[in-house]
């Protein structure tokens, strides 16, 4: 699934049926890029996928990036899209072909580097199939953050996923937009914490895929174990009501909010989502920050072989 969808151009995005729910999702990532990404800042973006976000931390001057994601093709789109905005982007890339469930990133990351913001969007919801994937992604997170750094993540909302199954006729929710098929019993209960599959699919988005219940509760809990304190998480619907009329955003974010064309179907497969995001605390350091690391600049012609494999 992961290497299965093919990259698309701005004029096949703009065609979109779903194009209002993609500007929303993509507005969501700039807030939270715009409030909770410095500028200058080295910035580690778990499941980068095909490097949507480049241009969002291009606008946040951010000083050095890593992308790490499973899918190899992907990566490769990543660095054909950062070459050719070459003249735009004055950081430097580096790329991690890895599944961050299920391994380290320690030996793919330079000895001394720290990063003051991790993003994961849209991906926390793979790896909750399994405690042991859960706490090796917020391992993967917390190691090389700053104390003070901000980790942002947007994934599925299972309150709500919940909510709306309870309310429903049989094991699936459906519309226009989106399909959603849970494997579970006829009662509709979730005894477990980890592996409450259900399989997915957005139009013109994610192709039939599994997914796995993120319960909110459980993973503040989880993330709190990792040293990852809890700043704020909203439902997309409740994150459009805080910050949809805020002036800064309105002003600063990019890309801008626009709301021209979305459904019902639309705004209700944008429910499904809700935003966390976390901060590193602690006093004591980590023996990575005995060395220090030289941070490279400017942008870097990349070519595939320049990722480093850990698969």
């Amino acid at each position: 699934m992961y290497n299965s969808r093919t990259n698309q151009d701005r004029d096949t995005r703009n065609k979109s049926p779903i194009k209002p729910l993609r500007n929303f999702n993509n507005w969501v990532k700039g807030v939270l890029i715009h409030k909770y990404v410095p500028t200058q800042s080295t910035v580690l973006d778990i499941s980068c996928g095909k490097g949507g976000d480049l241009f969002k931390y291009h606008f946040r001057n951010i000083k050095n990036y890593v992308g790490v994601d499973i899918a190899l093709s992907s990566l490769v789109d990543c660095i054909n899209r950062y070459n050719e905005n070459s003249t735009q982007f004055k950081f430097p890339m580096s790329l991690v072909h890895a599944d961050v469930g299920r391994r380290s990133i320690e030996s793919a990351l330079p000895r001394g580097l720290l990063f003051d913001a991790v993003s994961c969007q849209f991906a926390v919801h793979y790896m909750f199939d399994a405690e042991e994937h859960a706490r090796t992604l917020l391992r993967n997170v917390s190691e090389r953050l700053k104390i003070g750094g901000k980790f942002i993540v947007t994934t599925s909302d299972a309150y709500v996923l919940v909510k709306m199954l309870r309310a429903a006729q049989g094991l699936t929710l459906k519309n226009e937009v989106f399909e959603a098929t849970f494997h579970c019993t006829s009662e509709k209960s979730f005894p477990q914490t980890f592996g409450n599959r259900y399989d997915f699919q957005l139009v013109d988005a994610v192709d039939r895929c599994a997914e796995y219940l993120v319960p909110p509760k459980h993973f503040i809990d989880l993330a709190k174990e990792h040293n990852l304190s809890l700043v704020e998480h909203l439902n997309f619907h409740d994150f459009y009501q805080k910050y949809g009329s805020n002036q800064e955003t309105k002003v600063n974010v990019k890309p801008e909010l626009k709301l021209e064309g979305m459904t019902e179907d639309q705004w209700t497969a944008i429910y499904l989502y809700r935003a966390f995001v976390f901060e590193k605390i602690g006093d004591d350091t980590s023996l990575v920050q005995d060395y220090q690391f030289n941070q490279p600049s400017g942008y870097r012609k990349l070519s595939e072989s320049d990722i480093i494999s850990l698969k």
